[in-house]
C-alpha cells in the first residue's frame, strides 16, 4: 500500500478534531471576558459532543472511511486503526478549553509550556513506545495518549490557577 492511502485514513480523525475545536474555540471570547466565571456546563458540553462524535464515527465507521479511502488494504487498515485514533476525541476540546482559558487569563507561558508537552514531550516518547509494544496500531494510540495527558494537564493548569469551586 501506498503512503497516500495511510494518509488519507487521518481525514475522518482530522474532521472529528475540526469539530471538537469548534466548542471550545468559538467560546475563547467569552472566556476572555469573563474567565472568571467559568461553568462546568462548558466543560460537560464539550467533552459529551466530543464522545457522541467519536460514538458517531465508531458506528458509521464504514461509510465514513468511504468517503475518504476506496482501496480494500486501506479499508481494512481504517477499520482497526479509526478506534485508536478517536480514542482521545472526548478529550480533545478539553485540552483547547484549558488552553483557551490560559491565554484569556493571562497566563501565556503556561499555554506555551502546554501546548509544547502535548506536541512533543509527550507525543514523541508515545509514538515511539507504543510502535514498539503495539506496532501501527501505536502510532494511531500515541495520538490518543497525548491528547487524553494533555486535557488532563490542562484541567489541573485550570484548576490550580482557577480554583476548585464548580459552577453549573
Amino acid at each position: 500500500m501506498s503512503l497516500a492511502p495511510a494518509d488519507a485514513l487521518r481525514d475522518p480523525a482530522r474532521l472529528g478534531r475540526v469539530l471538537a475545536l469548534g466548542l471550545p474555540n468559538g467560546v475563547s471570547s467569552l472566556l476572555a471576558g469573563c474567565a472568571g466565571s467559568f461553568s462546568n456546563r462548558l466543560l460537560v458540553l464539550t467533552v459529551g459532543f466530543g464522545a457522541a462524535f467519536a460514538v458517531a464515527c465508531l458506528i458509521g465507521h464504514d461509510a465514513l472511511l468511504r468517503l475518504f479511502l476506496s482501496d480494500p488494504e486501506a479499508l481494512a487498515l481504517g477499520r482497526s486503526l479509526l478506534p485508536w485514533l478517536l480514542l482521545g476525541s472526548p478529550l480533545f476540546g478539553v485540552y483547547y478549553l484549558g488552553v483557551n482559558f490560559l491565554q484569556a487569563s493571562g497566563r501565556a507561558a503556561a499555554t506555551t509550556v502546554l501546548s509544547a508537552l502535548r506536541q512533543g514531550a509527550l507525543l514523541l516518547p508515545a509514538l515511539y513506545l507504543l510502535h514498539a509494544l503495539l506496532g501501527l496500531p501505536g502510532l494511531a494510540a500515541a495520538r490518543a495518549v497525548a491528547d487524553m495527558l494533555g486535557a488532563a494537564i490542562a484541567a489541573l493548569l485550570f484548576a490550580a490557577w482557577r480554583g476548585l469551586t464548580w459552577r453549573y
